[in-house]
C-alpha cells in the first residue's frame, strides 16, 4: 500500500467529499496524480473501474494498482474479446472504439463504476474518436464516478477544456459557452483540485 503525503490526503479527500468523484485532479506534474487516483478508488471502495490512459503509461497504471492490491487487466489489440472482469480495467486510447461494447457490458456490472481519464488533454478535441468513444461510454454505462488526470490545465484555451468538462459533469457544462467564463479560481470551485509543486514543497531545489 502506498504512503500518501498530507496534501496527497487531502486532495483525495477533496476529490470525494467536496466533488463526489466527478472533477478533474490538476496537480502539477510530480504529485502524484496516479496515487490519488488509485486511492480514491480504494476508499469509494470500487470495483469496478476503467481507467484510459497513453499506451505508453499502461504498465505504470498496472504496476501501481497491484501494488494497492486491486486486480486488473491491460486491454491490447484492436479485435475485442471476452476477458474476465476484474477490479480494473486499463486500456488506451487508441483502441477505445474497438473495446466500446465490451466495456459498456463491464460498466454496467456495477451501479459504483469509477471511470478514470489520464492524460485527460487529449480530449481537448470533442470531434475526435477518441472523445466521442468515451462520450458514448458515459451514455450507455453512464458511469457514476468520473475522474479526469491532467497537469495541463488550459487556463488560456478555455474552449479545450470542454469536452472533458462535458464527460465529467455534462449537467454543469451543456454547451461550449458555459466554459467562456471560467477563471481558474471558479474553475476549482466547481471541478478542479490544483496544487503546485513549489507550494506543496516550498523548501525543494529546484
Amino acid at each position: 500500500m502506498h504512503t500518501l503525503y498530507d496534501y496527497q490526503n487531502d486532495g483525495v479527500d477533496s476529490i470525494i467529499e467536496k466533488f463526489d468523484c466527478r472533477c478533474l485532479l490538476s496537480d502539477e506534474m510530480g504529485l502524484g496524480k496516479t496515487i490519488q487516483a488509485i486511492h480514491v478508488l480504494l476508499k469509494l471502495q470500487c470495483n469496478r473501474a476503467i481507467i484510459i490512459c497513453p499506451a505508453s503509461l499502461k504498465v505504470t497504471w498496472q504496476r501501481e494498482l497491484l501494488k494497492a492490491g486491486v486486480s486488473c487487466v491491460v486491454l491490447d489489440g484492436v479485435t475485442s474479446h471476452f476477458v474476465e472482469p476484474t477490479d480494473a480495467i486499463i486500456i488506451n486510447y487508441e483502441i477505445l472504439d474497438a473495446w466500446l461494447g465490451y466495456l459498456v457490458w463491464y460498466a454496467g456490472q456495477n451501479q459504483d463504476t469509477i471511470l478514470i481519464i489520464d492524460e485527460a488533454q487529449a480530449l481537448a478535441n470533442q470531434y475526435a474518436i477518441r472523445t466521442k468513444a468515451i462520450k458514448k461510454l458515459c451514455k450507455l454505462s453512464h458511469p457514476q464516478y468520473r475522474l479526469g488526470l491532467t497537469g495541463t490545465p488550459f487556463y488560456n484555451r478555455r474552449l479545450e477544456l470542454y469536452p472533458i468538462l462535458n464527460i465529467i459533469r455534462p449537467d454543469l457544462f451543456k454547451r461550449q459557452d458555459d466554459v467562456l467564463s471560467l477563471t481558474p479560481k471558479k474553475l476549482r470551485d466547481m471541478i478542479m483540485v490544483r496544487r503546485r509543486v513549489n507550494d506543496v514543497f516550498p523548501n525543494r531545489q529546484q
